[in-house]
């Protein structure tokens, strides 16, 4: 039990019946809001913050967005939304947004849970204010 990893501890031991039903709902009301106005990430945000490390947090975090958006692009593609031709802005902010990743992973490794909370929830904040003020 001595060289366990402390991340890995912190996912099993959080693991009970009451994770579950929470999770199915987060990922519910994440669909549903996503479907609707095209943002599941915060509802998911929340739940898995309050649940898990933030190592936990985001890979779990990268794996849903990235089912999400397959299943998105295709519905988009689909139902004549997006338009290869008209995606300039989609491969004009692509480079930027890799270089972004890159920092942001960087930083990523070198704060702590504490510090990523704080991160988190900030982000948070100014998302919903502005959503809320300025549209």
């Amino acid at each position: 039990m001595g060289g366990e990893n402390p991340k890995i501890q912190k996912v099993t031991k959080m693991k009970n019946d009451r994770i579950l039903p929470g999770a199915v709902a987060a990922g519910f009301l994440g669909g549903i809001s996503g479907g609707m106005v095209g943002m599941s990430g915060p509802i998911l945000v929340i739940y898995l913050k309050y649940h898990f490390s933030k190592d936990f947090f985001r890979t779990q975090l990268i794996a849903i967005f990235l089912i999400e958006n397959i299943v998105r692009l295709f519905i988009y593609f689909k139902g004549g939304l997006l338009d290869l031709q008209e995606s300039k802005f989609l491969f004009a902010c692509l480079p930027a947004l890799l270089i972004g990743l890159w920092i942001g992973n960087t930083f990523h490794l070198h704060i702590s849970e504490s510090h990523f909370n704080r991160i988190v929830a900030s982000i948070l904040v100014l998302v919903s204010l502005k959503i809320v003020f300025f549209n």
